[in-house]
């Protein structure tokens, strides 16, 4: 590894390192969450997903805990078992190298982590629990290094990070520091906090840069009143430091790589939203709500927001995700009191808007508004 590096200097060059995806590109992820699920995802339908597949192969009892890409565009996955696994994205299978066995004893769940490739795929650096290790990506023997640290003069001076980093297209590390929240740059001095908003407080924390030179972290955090893990997605800018990108997914992600770029959507929501004009009352009560048909013909759109009689209703624990082609079945969750009031013989409005992924987001919205009679 090399030499750790002022504060100043970084910054003085943080321009030439933050190379922003092309104009009309959207920039790739997969990722792997918390139940081992293969997610897809863009910087434009961060909070929705592109594909979803379920993970297989992992030992039993292991979790992904690191994901980062290789020359060759090899997606390599690093486990609580200490083992390193090639992952085909389109499956969601993870093929296990060096004959499965682990080239860490391992590694721990629940916090930071880093698992970052050298540009030239001969090497990756561990950093978790407190220890560093740089894994020869050949012969998959492992040796341990030291943890980088903070600058003498920096606020965090003295302080051990809990690193989520990886690599910026100079082989310097940019990342997350799981212990604060703050986004860290490494410099001839060693690491310096950056400005900006910290990301909350969480569990597992993971960063990764893209090929475009763009860097991303994302953070299993615990919403305010909510009883469910979820993600936060930040942009890691080398000036500015950790900047939110106000995308929560409901699936919780043990890690995250960026895997490249496609065309910015740019069209119109494509998605048809079927409201029965008649629905009974037995069948709203049995289901806990009113039923809607959503078929969505673009992956990676969203619900964006149901209303029942003019009040906001729940549309399930996905948040709104749809899968692309095909007609999905929300129940609008409507709170007992609602239901108290729904009489048969009655009328009732539902409203249902589906996001697209074209930016600015209110501008893109297919919505659907239609008064349903309530029959016996």
């Amino acid at each position: 590894m090399r030499p750790l590096t002022s504060l100043p200097t970084a910054l003085a060059v943080a321009a030439a390192l933050a190379v922003p995806a092309a104009a009309g590109a959207a920039t790739d992820f997969t990722g792997v969450t918390a139940t081992g699920d293969v997610a897809t995802f863009t910087n434009q339908s961060a909070g929705g997903l592109m594909t979803l597949a379920h993970g297989a192969g992992l030992t039993a009892g292991a979790r992904v805990v690191g994901l980062d890409t290789a020359p060759g565009g090899r997606l390599l996955a690093l486990d609580t078992t200490g083992r390193i696994s090639q992952l085909d994205t389109g499956t969601g299978r993870f093929t296990a190298l060096f004959g499965g066995t682990p080239v860490l004893p391992g590694v721990p769940d629940g916090g930071a982590v880093t698992f970052s490739v050298a540009a030239d795929g001969a090497t990756a650096l561990v950093v978790a629990g407190g220890n560093a290790s740089q894994v020869d990506l050949a012969t998959g023997a492992a040796a341990a290094t030291t943890v980088p640290g903070y600058a003498a003069g920096d606020a965090s001076a003295g302080r051990t990070p809990a690193l989520a980093v990886d690599r910026l297209p100079d082989g310097r590390l940019i990342g997350l520091d799981g212990t604060a929240g703050d986004a860290v740059l490494q410099s001839d001095a060693g690491l310096g906090s950056l400005p900006a908003a910290r990301v909350p407080q969480g569990g597992q924390t993971t960063a990764t840069v893209a090929p475009d030179g763009s860097a991303w972290g994302v953070r299993r955090i615990l919403l305010k009143g909510s009883t469910a893990n979820q993600s936060f997605l930040v942009r890691l800018d080398p000036s500015r430091g950790a900047v939110p990108t106000g995308y929560f997914f409901q699936r919780p992600f043990q890690a995250i790589a960026a895997t490249g770029t496609s065309p910015d959507v740019t069209g119109k929501p494509k998605a048809t939203i079927k409201v029965a004009a008649r629905q009974s009352l037995r069948d709203i009560r049995r289901h806990g709500g009113l039923r809607v048909s959503v078929t969505s013909a673009v992956p990676g759109q969203k619900i964006a927001s149901a209303r029942v009689g003019g009040r906001s209703a729940g549309f399930g624990s996905d948040l709104g995700e749809l899968p692309a082609t095909r007609a999905k079945v929300i129940t609008l969750d409507a709170s007992t009191a609602q239901l108290c009031r729904i009489k048969v013989g009655s009328h009732v409005r539902v409203h249902v808007s589906v996001h697209g992924l074209a930016r600015p987001m209110s501008s893109t919205i297919v919505t659907s508004d239609r008064v349903v009679t309530i029959t016996r």
